[in-house]
């Protein structure tokens, strides 16, 4: 419940977008980010098209 409310108010694209100017501000050139999901589509959506984000790489598992 919370988790949609925040995505409402679109206060986790208010908070990477805080982060990464202070980052440019400490002369950073990059930021990565690791995060771990089951709903991956709204992930990369959410980090891809709306932070602007690029993907690099991906671990991948299958259960036997």
């Amino acid at each position: 419940m919370y988790i949609h409310l925040i995505a409402q108010v679109g206060l986790g694209k208010q908070l990477m977008e805080s982060l990464e100017k202070e980052l440019k501000k400490k002369g950073l050139e990059m930021m990565m980010l690791n995060t771990a999901t089951k709903n991956w589509k709204a992930i990369m959506h959410f980090y891809i098209d709306e932070i602007g984000m690029n993907f690099w790489s991906a671990k991948l598992y299958k259960r036997l």
